[in-house]
């Protein structure tokens, strides 16, 4: 195999993961401090090791690991290479790109298996007239904005620049900021080139393997072949657009609800191709925060679209504790001298400094809390238009409920509901769930920078205090049962503790975050299922949905399966949670359902 690919055989465990410096008796040394500050740092510190991922996994959950033997693939060839390798000698195989999947689907949580690593796989490629572009699977949506924007163009992608452009964000459907205006990734997708079970190397379109073009998008990645590359559509960029930010903050529950009433009845103003990002409710704080964008309309046009809810808020007993601003994006003049707003980068951005001249090119901002993300829980629930229009109390009522569970992270998302948007013609595999949400409520809760392989020491304990986010647990409550010696644990103090001390703070954040996944899954989660029995996005569902077939797919599974039957006969792409993982053990590493079980061998032939 090896040889096959060019000597790109690498072992997973010793030169896979970016802390791989704190690992045994390294976990004190300055080397670890480092390895931890830079990762902390920027994403993209992570991403350029073929083990790194930018979750650590999910509490009580999984936990991403590096395989033991990783093909660092350079090209098709690499990745024919390595599959038929798999193929012929019974291996679990694993797919990962970017490393942004917090569904545990790009790493084996068993140990014994072969990674297909694409990162190294870079280039986009524009067509003559610019109408597309190409990008192969190891490239990010920061370089394809980037390039986008300097033609006076737009590709829709994902919030966070360092996703992988050609992954599992459109194979999953692909949400953006501006997807009401533009669709989702998978609506964008005019092609692919995939490396199916057997080896062979296909182009997928409407008219070329028309089912498995249909089935990559929005049926999940890792799961009907390694996608080369992806080619999408290309827009216009828009010429005029900005932000509306602002908290309404009430003074009880009863005003709360009112307020919510009189949003949701507000909120189908908002179901037109203009809008996007969220609107934060919070139970327990009684309050609303919009974090909207707008393009193709003025900051005028904007606020008149916003007059009956400032008027509402102004007779109600609520009031802006942050004042309601609109705020238009900068533009720029095109060589030709267009005029675009410039979308990228975001002004809060900046160069990290980690010393490593590729790494320290990239531009990072305000994602870094989601680095290292170590989740005690995460859900999803598309909110149907219809519920929002004809009972918006009826909504309001469960809002007000849901969103009293004091979650780190709880938002409605306007770009992750599309009724009411543009450019949906696609034939596409993606839940239509979608297609009639007017929102969708999202649920999560994580801390940044937490390594649960790493040693319970004083230097990865200084690095979770210092990069963590702990604050919002232990500042606002979250954690009733945390110990007393947790103030200290956050401060320069944990540097001349004694080893006792420092093992009690580490006791001290297990119980918190063992209860916080506790209530997240035994009381949030029931709670939404009975609130929205509606579907869910795939790519931000529950690890542990029940339903998974109907709440990620809907009415797509049944061709999703078939198609999954066609293309990999024997199963060789699995992953949880994905079309046909139903016929595998939960580890992925047996198959149901037959006289024997086909165990995945240790590579150790390798």
């Amino acid at each position: 195999l090896n040889a096959s690919v060019q000597g790109g055989l690498l072992s997973g465990i010793a030169a896979g993961s970016p802390t791989r410096a704190c690992e045994g008796a390294g976990s004190s040394s300055q080397q670890c401090v480092l390895a931890l500050n830079h990762s902390a740092a920027t994403e993209f510190w992570n991403q350029q090791f073929v083990g790194g991922f930018l979750s650590s996994g999910l509490n009580r959950g999984f936990t991403t690991r590096p395989s033991e033997y990783v093909v660092a693939a350079a090209s098709a060839s690499d990745v024919q290479a390595a599959v038929r390798f798999a193929s012929i000698h019974n291996l679990r195989l694993v797919i990962k790109g970017s490393g942004h999947d917090y569904m545990g689907k790009n790493t084996a949580t068993a140990p014994g298996s072969l990674l297909i690593s694409t990162r190294h796989m870079q280039q986009i490629t524009w067509s003559a007239d610019s109408s597309t572009v190409t990008v192969q699977a190891g490239d990010v949506y920061q370089d394809v904005y980037e390039q986008a924007q300097a033609r006076g163009l737009f590709v829709l992608g994902g919030h966070c620049p360092s996703v992988g452009a050609a992954g599992g964000f459109s194979l999953g459907a692909g949400y953006g900021p501006a997807s009401r205006f533009y669709g989702t990734g998978a609506d964008n997708m005019r092609s692919a080139v995939v490396v199916v079970a057997s080896g062979e190397v296909v182009v997928a379109n409407e008219t070329s393997h028309a089912d498995l073009f249909w089935a990559l998008r929005g049926g999940g990645g890792g799961t009907f072949g390694v996608v080369i590359s992806i080619t999408y559509q290309t827009h216009p960029a828009p010429t005029v657009g900005g932000s509306v930010s602002g908290t309404a903050t009430c003074p009880d529950e009863a005003s709360f609800e009112h307020l919510l009433v009189d949003f949701l009845t507000f909120l189908p103003r908002l179901f037109t191709p203009h809008w996007g990002k969220s609107v934060s409710p919070d139970g327990a704080r009684r309050s609303l925060q919009l974090s909207l964008d707008y393009i193709q309309m003025t900051a005028t046009e904007a606020r008149v679209v916003w007059e009956p809810f400032v008027g509402v808020v102004a007779a109600s007993a609520c009031s802006w504790s942050s004042a309601l601003s609109f705020e238009a994006f900068p533009t720029f003049a095109l060589p030709d001298g267009r005029e675009i707003i410039r979308l990228y980068p975001e002004p809060s951005a900046f160069y990290p400094n980690t010393g490593d001249p590729e790494v320290d090119r990239r531009l990072v901002g305000r994602f870094l809390g989601q680095v290292n993300q170590w989740s005690f829980g995460q859900a999803h629930r598309y909110i149907p238009r219809d519920d929002i229009e004809k009972d918006p109390a009826s909504v309001a009522r469960k809002l007000v409920e849901l969103t009293k569970f004091p979650t780190s992270y709880r938002v409605l998302h306007l770009s992750k509901g599309l009724a009411g948007g543009a450019n949906q013609g696609g034939n596409v595999s993606a839940n239509p769930d979608a297609r009639s949400a007017g929102v969708s409520l999202m649920g999560n809760e994580h801390v940044a920078n937490y390594f649960p392989d790493l040693p319970a020491t004083r230097e990865t304990l200084c690095n979770l205090a210092k990069n963590g986010g702990l604050g919002d647990f232990f500042d606002t409550g979250l954690c009733p049962n945390a110990g007393r010696n947790f103030s200290a644990c956050r401060s320069s103090a944990v540097q001349s503790m004694a080893d006792d001390e420092v093992r009690a703070c580490w006791s001290d954040i297990q119980k918190c975050f063992d209860y916080r996944s506790q209530q997240f899954r035994d009381v949030y989660v029931p709670a939404l299922r009975k609130a929205y029995p509606s579907g869910s996005y795939a790519n931000e569902g529950d690890y542990f949905e029940p339903d998974w077939q109907h709440a990620f797919w809907g009415g797509s599974y049944p061709g999703l399966l078939a198609v999954k039957r066609q293309v990999d006969t024997a199963g060789l792409f699995v992953c949880r949670r994905c079309v046909g993982s139903e016929e595998w053990t939960e580890d992925g590493n047996c198959r149901l359902g037959r006289n024997f079980a086909t165990d995945i061998i240790s590579p150790a032939n390798l």
